[in-house]
């Protein structure tokens, strides 16, 4: 069949098409032809051979942007459909080289590859690749099936299908490595090359639940009161122009509900909107109305040079201080109730109690007793009543571990760059390693846990161990990562330095000076020398 009605049969095969289509075909040179009805693009080098090429309806010429052919085996087309930046297309038609062995052969497959890679690179967001993708042993184990199904010919085709197999696995591989690289070098994380590399999707969002602190409450950000956030401003200083501009972007809020299918809008009418950045601020305006309704005499808390201390607050995660668990048990109800104005309950199975003294007064909330615990996890942090900083550094190391064998895709892949690894250690694991540094108290005995924590990290990463004797200064000489001790060091000092250029008095500053007056230790009991 001619060129001419190859054209033809083409342009009878869009006809017969109700929405618009692109259809490939093959032309010596390179040019844009109008046929009545369509338009005809074409990029060829080889007579009689390969070319590509695009028609296109021509009530679609003037929402084109670019036609252009990179190769006899690969052309652009950029089109806009309308005006949003969502509505801007890449159509590339590509026709590939056919699998062989050849040296040859494979340096033209790299090649149209590549030219392949660097097109989509350079393309618009919304991208669709279409053509003829030829694969030799897809075509062999086509041929072999469709053949006489003896022994030999199925074990030819249950090795071609290995063949294919390994080159699949090889070719994921190769993108997703190639995903984290590009991700490790903008952004010196992989959490963004995950999120692309996804391909999994659940049935149903899954819920995730907040694990507590020492008071805790139900739901926070889902059950404010509006009318109590609008009092809470208006206390608080809020000129009446931004009040009322949240207010009527709350008044429009709407939800739905979706499971297997998504339900009809409702109104919402408590709680702050999710995601929005205003809303921990709206919270913390509410949290600062109510403790400051709260009437708590000079009795309650702790005494600190004089000042009462009563309790610290992040967000919903609180803590209360009391000498005497009678005062902390009524401190705790009359915060429940003022709470209950607001739209807020505490959650009692959440709430913990600690103490360094008896544990003897039962601590009731609203009737339910609330739990005595030797340590917590407050702000990402271990608060324990003994061996406090050893819990804690002990902590950091497990989790640091954990951190570590959850990025080992990239660490510990050998074709990965020793580069990328550093980026992803010191941008990912160390922190990890020193998270709350500015308030540890170290021994030597720490310091060693720490050190010896990156050092094995270090040995893990490049692949050697402790008993193929490899000097640490060339190991630290290869990896060049920075020094959990050095960094953690840094930050304390940083800390201190900030503490002493405040000019108000805050409780950091305060509680760091405070030499407590009041009250003795106990005295330690000698250790007696026993005789021989």
């Amino acid at each position: 069949m001619g060129i001419k009605e190859n054209l033809r049969e083409s342009t009878r095969l869009v006809q017969s098409v109700h929405r618009p289509r692109i259809s490939e075909l093959r032309r010596y040179g390179e040019g844009i032809e109008d046929h009545g009805n369509y338009i005809l693009h074409y990029k060829g080098e080889t007579p009689g051979l390969y070319g590509v090429g695009f028609l296109i309806k021509k009530r679609l010429s003037d929402k084109i942007e670019e036609i252009k052919g990179i190769s006899e085996r690969i052309t652009v087309m950029n089109i806009v459909l309308s005006d949003k930046i969502s509505d801007k297309w890449t159509i590339i038609q590509a026709y590939s080289p056919t699998e062989s062995e050849k040296k040859d052969d494979i340096a033209k497959i790299e090649k149209f590859y590549g030219d392949l890679q660097t097109t989509i690179d350079n393309s618009y967001r919304n991208i669709i690749v279409m053509g003829d993708f030829n694969g030799k042993l897809l075509h062999e184990r086509k041929i072999l099936l469709q053949g006489t199904q003896d022994k030999d010919s199925r074990a030819k085709i249950a090795e071609i299908s290995k063949r294919i197999n390994e080159k699949i696995r090889k070719d994921k591989k190769t993108k997703r490595q190639n995903t984290l690289k590009k991700h490790i070098q903008r952004t010196g994380g992989i959490k963004k090359a995950i999120k692309e590399l996804k391909i999994k999707k659940d049935w149903m969002p899954r819920v995730i639940t907040k694990s507590g602190h020492v008071t805790n409450f139900n739901k926070a950000f889902d059950s404010l009161e509006h009318e109590y956030i609008w009092r809470a401003l208006h206390s608080q200083g809020i000129e009446e122009k931004y009040i009322s501009i949240l207010k009527k972007v709350y008044s429009r809020s709407t939800a739905q509900m979706r499971f297997e299918r998504t339900g009809e809008e409702f109104p919402i009418e408590r709680g702050v909107r999710q995601g929005d950045p205003i809303s921990p601020k709206l919270f913390s305006a509410v949290l600062e109305m109510i403790f400051r309704d709260l009437e708590w005499n000079a009795n309650n808390g702790l005494n600190i040079n004089g000042e009462n201390l009563n309790h610290l607050r992040f967000a919903d995660d609180l803590i209360l201080f009391s000498e005497c668990p009678k005062r902390l048990e009524e401190m705790l109800q009359q915060l429940s109730d003022q709470n209950a104005k607001a739209g807020l309950s505490i959650n009692p199975t959440k709430t913990k109690l600690m103490t360094n003294s008896s544990k003897a007064y039962n601590v009731k909330l609203n009737s339910k007793h609330i739990e005595y615990v030797d340590e917590y996890v407050y702000l990402g942090q271990l608060i324990s009543t003994t061996d406090n900083m050893q819990k804690e550094i002990d902590r950091r190391i497990a989790n640091t571990w954990k951190r570590y064998w959850s990025l080992s895709e990239v660490m510990k892949d050998k074709e990965m760059s020793i580069k990328d690894k550093r980026k992803i250690f010191n941008s990912c694991i160390l922190p990890c390693l020193t998270y709350g540094c500015q308030t540890w108290a170290l021994t030597e005995k720490l310091t060693n846990k720490i050190q010896v924590c990156q050092n094995s990290i270090e040995r893990s990463v490049i692949g050697v161990k402790r008993r193929d004797k490899v000097r640490l200064s060339e190991i630290k000489r290869l990896t060049k990562f920075k020094n959990a001790i050095q960094i953690s060091r840094t930050l304390k000092w940083r800390w201190t330095g900030h503490i002493l250029r405040e000019k108000y008095e805050k409780w950091t500053k305060i509680i760091t000076e405070w030499y407590p007056r009041d009250g003795c230790r106990k005295k330690r009991k000698t250790a007696k020398t026993l005789g021989r």
